[in-house]
């Protein structure tokens, strides 16, 4: 078997698996269940459901009978569309 940098379109060295582990994977290449994305958020399995449901988060991807992932990337451009804000406590009286 070839192993193939794809940084480079040209052969490497691979280990006997066939898995070429001289460079870093990307998030575009990365899933994550349920559990890991529910970890992630700091929230239940139900609520990452509820959030799939409704729409809130990107949609999952189904990759096998019962087996349902989300891409790593896609969390992350949602993450970047958060709003953020900032509460402060005003003492009005003074």
């Amino acid at each position: 078997m070839k192993c193939w940098d794809v940084r480079i379109l040209a052969p490497v060295k691979c280990n006997p698996k066939g898995v070429d582990m001289n460079h870093a994977v990307s998030p575009a290449s990365l899933f994550l269940n349920v559990a890991q994305v529910a970890e992630r958020y700091d929230v239940s399995t139900d609520t990452i459901w509820r959030w799939a449901r409704e729409g809130d988060m990107p949609r999952p991807v189904k990759v096998g009978p019962n087996v349902t992932r989300w891409r790593l990337s896609g969390l992350i451009e949602h993450e970047g569309s958060f709003q953020i804000g900032l509460m402060l406590c005003l003492d009005l009286a003074a």
